[in-house]
């Protein structure tokens, strides 16, 4: 089965909006509202969807990797190709790099057929050809 990972705009009445990566829209409510629940976890998921408003976003300018490209000099790009190296029996597996959030020490990477990323030291880390468009599909 083939997914696309997009970036999602989310935003709850009286809190910052944020960027979070996700297959669709659905599940970026769920990741959202798991995330809200473990501030206030009397919150019911219908309550939460009257709060909640979800729209698809381009990924942002900073794009969560500042930390490796200075620490580590990899360069990862949101919707490139990258495959495991060093990683015992995972090594030689493939994915696209998706948005990590803020900021990140790892890169993190929705492997072919997997539904949730794995987050990789960027030393372990392949990288490959750059999609035309962060929006890659993979499976």
């Amino acid at each position: 089965m083939t997914r696309t990972w997009r970036t999602f705009k989310v935003e709850v009445d009286g809190h910052d909006p944020f960027i979070t990566s996700a297959p669709s829209r659905a599940k970026a409510r769920l990741g959202s509202f798991d995330n809200y629940r473990e501030l206030w976890p009397a919150t019911r998921f219908g309550e939460f969807m009257r709060i909640c408003r979800i729209t698809v976003c381009p990924v942002p300018a900073n794009d969560g990797y500042d930390y490796v490209r200075r620490n580590y000099g990899v360069d990862p790009k949101v919707g490139q190709r990258a495959a495991l190296v060093n990683e015992g029996p995972s090594s030689g597996k493939a994915g696209v790099v998706i948005y990590p959030g803020l900021s990140t020490a790892s890169v993190h990477i929705v492997l072919d057929g997997d539904d949730h990323p794995v987050r990789v030291h960027p030393m372990n880390v392949a990288l490959g050809e750059v999609a035309s468009t962060p929006e890659v599909a993979h499976g």
